[in-house]
Order: structure tokens, then C-alpha cells, then sequence
């Protein structure tokens, strides 16, 4: 599905779909404002919506199809939408909740006018903090357009790129590389799932300049080519969504072609650091210099930035987002880094506690929180490990209450509601778990 945007007189892009879906959402009485959930299947129709609905002034509530319909659900009760935009397979469609469905094509309409206020929020994604509380983050259209033209203007996008996308248009990054790369005109080659074989051969087909990947894809890719050449027609493989192993850059240089490490968090509407394709094989190693516009200082080791591209906050009870500052106005990201001598950053270790595996991040107090629910778990402690091919996988060590008899079936049974990413992958038994001096549970150790 190759999506081609095609100018306005105003100077802007859309795609010829967004004007249909615009229409669509304008007769279901939708108007700025409103806030609708997004769970449409990826493709063309999908990506009109995510392009009108921003026009508009219309807010998306964006539920990740990777996720079980428990979850989902537990999202959707906290998400302040009365309405659900739907297609396909997803989480969400088994639930008894207020939908409309999305009909497969929409007839051509004129672009969408593009209505005022850069502070009306845009989207609403779901991450977590290390409690494995659900936070529901803001993101302001003014914050959005920010990062896209910060993001094209690194990247140096152009209507001549074709940027291959894997990712599902109900997750943040396959979101954001709709909006980001239509604010440049770029072309998008959009698949509905990352398929190694596949990727490999659209590239060697010369389909695509640029594509997204976490750790885990590029790890696949690198390793199903063994050893021929990235294709000349490639100039630019973004790696983000977890740390980049500097072995697996290495791998990909050696094919002709170092990856552009990226570094972003939800709160930044995506990218914060990126490095220059041009110092890709130089910046090994680190995540690049903060994008255009957005600030990055380190304090007492945390990375903490802003700029225009800074989240609206979080939502409390009411929905009133709250931006949670320092008293002099920088965001703390609870990431460790450092800046080299030519201003990139170099992270030295994602928020204390977070597992990314694929991609994903994975937060341990909620895998541990379903874990201690069984009758004859005492204590749980969910880690992260090291795998060449993950970044992460997760691991479980467990109390049993007692000294009671628990296997690993009884236990994999009991985290068969979360998301097979969430899942611990390994598993041990001891009788306590380690403890620092004043009590905590110690990780590390």
C-alpha cells in the first residue's frame, strides 16, 4: 500500500484519503474537539483518519492491537471515549462498547481545511511509569507538528523518500510516521506487520529510501541477509523503540549502511535525540545530538529536556492534564545519560526499571502484580535480560507462599492475560528475595 500526499495550494501535503475520511467523520457529526478511539486496521483509510482527524481538531485515543482484550478494556474505561473508531482484528472488538466501523474505502473528497489552535490536544497515548499505572499522556497538535518538522528536517525528508512503515497505525510509532512523514511530502509504503523476507525484498526492489525498525527488526533483517549489501536506493534505517546494541550497528555497517540511532519517549512525540544520517557510522554508540527546537541538559545523571515538542502532561481523574516539571521548567525522562564532546547523548540505561523486549516496554510491577494475585505466589520480581535478539526478554523470579509446590506451566498460566511480550520467558524459584539495607526489593542484586 503505497501512500502518495499530494500538495495543496497553501503549501501543505495530504493524502488523497484524508479528504474522504474527513468527509466520513464530519457526517457522523465528529468535530473539533471531540475525542474518538482509535482502533483502525493499518492502511490507506487508516491513515486518511489519523491525517483528518489532526485537521480537524478532532482528538485520537490511540489502543495498541498488541495488547489483550483485558487490557484494553481496563484502558478504555479510563479513557474518557464514548466512541470507538474500529476494523479488523483488534482487542478492543470483543468488548461490548459504543463503535462505529470503518468502512474499507472512502470516496475521494478535497483535502480537509485545516481549522486553528496548535494547543487543542491531538492524541492520547497510554504509557506507564514504573508503579505499572496506566498514564494517559497529552499530546497538543502544536507539540505534534513540532516533532514532525524537527524530525523531517534531521532526517533531511523530501517528496523523492518512500519511507517503509511496519508498525500498527493504533501504536504510537506507526502513528507518528504518518504525521511526520506527510508534513515533508514523503511517500509511505505501509505493511500491516513486520515480515523479515518481506522487508528484505521490497529493499532490494529499490521500494523504499528510509524505514522505522526497533533493535529486534533490524537484528532479523541484518542476520536474513547474511551478508549481502543494503541496497544502494536505501539511505536511512531509524532504529528506536529501545537501546541499539553497538554490535548490531556494526552489523549493519559492515552491509554498507549504519543505522540512525534515535532516542524519544511518548512525552516528546517521539523523537528527542536523532542522530545525522551523515554521522550514523561516527555516532555509533550514542542516540545523536536533541532535534531542532528541543533542549536537552543532564542533571545529577537524568536526561531532562524541552521544547516545543513537550507532551501537555497527564490526565488525572477529571482529564485535566498535568505537566509534571522541575522547578525550572525541564521534564525529567528518569533515563541515565551523558553528552559526548560533540553534544550527542549517550544513554546509559533506560528508566531504572523498564524491560524494553521488541520494542515494547514491559513494566515490572505489573507482571508481578498478576503474578502475586495467585494463591500460592508470595513475592514475585520481574527483570530484564540481555538477548541478541529482543534487546530484553523477561525474567521472573518467584516466592512461593510457604513452600508450597508451584511449577512454570501454573505460572505461565497465570500470565496468559498479559500481551506474549509482557510474558517472562524464564523463570526461577528461590525462598527470598534480595533486599537493600532499608528493606527494598533490590533489583540489581
Amino acid at each position: 500500500m503505497l501512500l502518495i500526499p499530494e500538495p495543496t495550494v497553501d503549501g501543505r501535503w495530504f493524502l488523497p484519503e484524508a479528504g474522504g475520511a474527513a468527509a466520513w467523520l464530519a457526517a457522523q457529526g465528529f468535530q473539533a474537539g471531540d475525542r474518538l478511539g482509535f482502533a483502525v486496521a493499518p492502511g490507506p483509510v487508516a491513515a486518511g483518519m489519523l491525517q483528518a482527524a489532526f485537521e480537524m481538531g478532532i482528538c485520537l485515543v490511540l489502543f495498541n492491537r498488541r495488547l489483550t482484550p483485558g487490557e484494553c478494556a481496563a484502558l478504555h474505561a479510563r479513557s474518557r471515549v464514548r466512541t470507538v473508531l474500529i476494523s479488523g482484528e483488534h482487542p478492543l472488538g470483543v468488548l461490548d462498547i459504543p463503535r462505529l466501523e470503518v468502512p474499507d474505502t472512502l470516496p475521494p473528497s478535497p483535502a480537509p481545511r485545516s481549522i486553528p489552535g496548535e494547543d487543542l490536544p491531538a492524541l492520547v497515548l497510554f504509557t506507564s511509569g514504573t508503579t505499572g499505572q496506566a498514564k494517559a499522556a497529552v499530546l497538543s497538535r502544536g507539540a505534534v507538528r513540532a516533532a514532525a518538522r524537527s524530525s523531517g528536517l534531521r532526517m533531511a525528508l523530501s517528496p523523492v523518500d518512500t519511507w517503509l512503515g511496519c508498525m500498527p497505525l493504533d501504536h504510537a510509532g506507526g502513528a507518528m510516521v504518518i504525521l511526520r512523514q506527510i508534513v515533508a511530502g514523503c511517500r509511505v509504503l505501509l505493511r500491516p506487520r513486520f515480515d523479515t523476507a518481506e522487508v528484505n525484498d521490497l529493499l532490494d526492489a529499490g521500494q523504499a529510501t528510509g524505514l522505522s525498525v526497533v533493535p529486534t527488526m533490524l537484528h532479523r533483517l541484518v542476520a536474513a541477509r547474511e551478508g549481502r549489501p543494503w541496497p544502494r536506493s536505501l539511505r536511512l534505517i531509524l532504529s528506536g523503540g529501545g537501546p541499539l546494541a553497538e554490535p548490531l550497528a556494526r552489523a549493519s555497517l559492515a552491509l554498507g549502511l549504519a543505522p540512525v540511532q534515535t532516542y524519544g519517549l511518548t512525552e516528546c512525540a517521539g523523537q528527542l535525540c536523532t542522530l545525522d544520517p551523515e554521522d550514523a557510522a561516527a555516532g555509533i554508540g550514542t542516540c545523536g545530538p536533541p532535534v531542532a527546537g528541543m533542549n536537552v541538559r543532564i542533571r545529577d545523571g537524568q536526561v531532562e529536556f524541552r521544547g516545543p515538542g513537550l507532551f501537555a502532561g497527564y490526565e488525572d481523574a477529571a482529564g485535566v492534564p498535568r505537566l509534571p516539571l522541575t522547578p525550572d521548567g525541564w521534564f525529567a525522562s528518569g533515563d541515565l545519560g551523558t553528552l559526548d564532546e560533540s553534544g550527542r547523548l549517550v544513554l546509559h540505561g533506560r528508566r531504572s526499571d523498564l524491560i524494553v523486549s521488541g520494542g515494547e516496554n514491559v513494566y515490572p510491577a505489573e507482571v508481578e502484580g498478576v503474578l502475586e494475585a495467585h494463591p500460592r505466589v508470595a513475592e514475585a520480581m520481574v527483570h530484564g535480560e540481555a538477548d541478541s535478539e529482543w534487546g530484553q526478554v523477561v525474567w521472573a523470579t518467584v516466592v512461593t507462599r510457604d513452600g508450597l509446590d508451584l511449577t512454570e506451566e501454573e505460572c505461565r498460566a497465570a500470565v496468559a492475560g498479559l500481551a506474549g511480550y509482557k510474558r517472562p520467558r524464564r523463570w526461577r524459584f528461590v525462598t527470598a528475595l534480595p533486599r537493600t539495607a532499608s528493606g527494598k526489593l533490590s533489583r540489581r542484586k
